[in-house]
């Protein structure tokens, strides 16, 4: 919907990137994406029913470098 690309779950982060195909608009796009998952915290909060559910937001800007780790079990990594 936003033209966000999920990467990977690590643990209770989610890792996305965007403009990686030469966007313009990618911080847009990512402060779009926080801000959306910052106002479903009412909503989760009362789907779990835990007044202490909270999120955190971080964003970055840069470029990105990716690799192939593990020889026995290979996967794309993002650095």
């Amino acid at each position: 919907q936003i033209g966000v690309y999920k990467v990977e779950t690590i643990g209770d982060g989610y890792q996305a990137i965007c403009g990686h195909n030469g966007e313009e608009d990618h911080a847009e796009k990512m402060a779009t994406l926080g801000l959306a998952i910052i106002d479903t915290i009412p909503e989760m909060r009362r789907i779990f029913k835990q007044e202490d559910f909270n999120v955190r937001v971080g964003v970055n800007s840069g470029p990105i470098v990716t690799g192939v780790i593990r020889a026995d079990r290979p996967r794309l990594q993002l650095f």
